[in-house]
């Protein structure tokens, strides 16, 4: 069961951040309805299929954009060195805060993209429970782990920052290590050892990587750039996860004041 100390740092981190995730729902919500309304005055649906498209699948960046925002004000109050948590449970209740206002979010324009196809019989139709299991768990799936990259990032670069001497060079150094890790890891994803470990044990379903539309005479739809989905691709996913989780963790527990 969860204990009181953590449900008080979400609560924390949700009185701090609803008035962002409201400001922004009803931003992207407005461009989803100023897009509507050219549709329907032009008669053109493919216009609020582009934007429609573009925002759910904008929502790879939205846990990466709230875990950085929520840092970078962390750096400047210095609120979490008056914390008696943990570094791992103060992040922790960043990155589930950020998980489901982002699942929020993206159902919400589910909903959405449902209205657009049913005010316009043109577009032609798809399987809409598709798109919103396997295309939430595939969009969602890369917002952690790139939230969990920048993360990683932001936490070495400030550990970087506390020596006198490497300090000097902070940005220069995280830069050149993260092309050299990238790099790295771009080589052991192609190895055949961890394509035989995503190969195991296929699901019978896909995940969504991307979205993209089509548009012709004056009808359209969305089609999803899928992957099928095995249990190995699971157990690597959650390998590299918590080890970008825990190392940022462990980094920041290390930094005595975060500038």
């Amino acid at each position: 069961m969860m204990n009181a100390a953590f449900r008080g740092l979400l609560r924390k981190e949700w009185l701090i951040s609803r008035q962002t995730f409201l400001l922004t729902t009803l931003g992207l919500l407005s461009a989803w309805l100023i897009s509507l309304g050219f549709s329907i005055y032009h008669e053109q649906p493919g216009i609020g299929l582009v934007v429609t498209t573009m925002i759910l699948g904008g929502h790879i960046f939205y846990i990466a954009v709230f875990l950085i925002s929520g840092l970078i004000m962390e750096g400047k109050t210095q609120l979490w060195l008056h914390s008696p948590q943990s570094a791992f449970k103060i992040l922790l209740s960043k990155v589930v805060t950020g998980l489901y206002l982002h699942l929020a979010s993206f159902c919400i324009f589910i909903l959405a993209i449902i209205i657009l196809f049913e005010a316009f019989p043109r577009l032609e139709d798809f399987n809409y429970l598709s798109l919103f299991i396997s295309g939430g768990f595939g969009i969602t799936a890369i917002g952690v782990e790139l939230g969990l990259y920048l993360l990683f990032y932001w936490a070495f670069y400030h550990a970087t920052g506390t020596h006198p001497v490497l300090g000097k060079y902070k940005v220069f150094i995280t830069i050149s290590f993260a092309f050299l890790l990238h790099s790295l890891l771009a080589y052991l994803g192609d190895t055949s050892f961890v394509n035989f470990i995503s190969g195991l044990w296929p699901l019978p379903f896909d995940h969504i990587v991307g979205l993209y539309f089509e548009v012709a005479d004056g009808g359209g739809t969305i089609n999803p750039d899928s992957n099928p989905l095995t249990v190995g691709y699971l157990i690597l996913y959650f390998f590299r996860i918590s080890i970008w989780y825990s190392i940022s963790a462990w980094l920041l527990e290390k930094v005595v004041e975060v500038k």
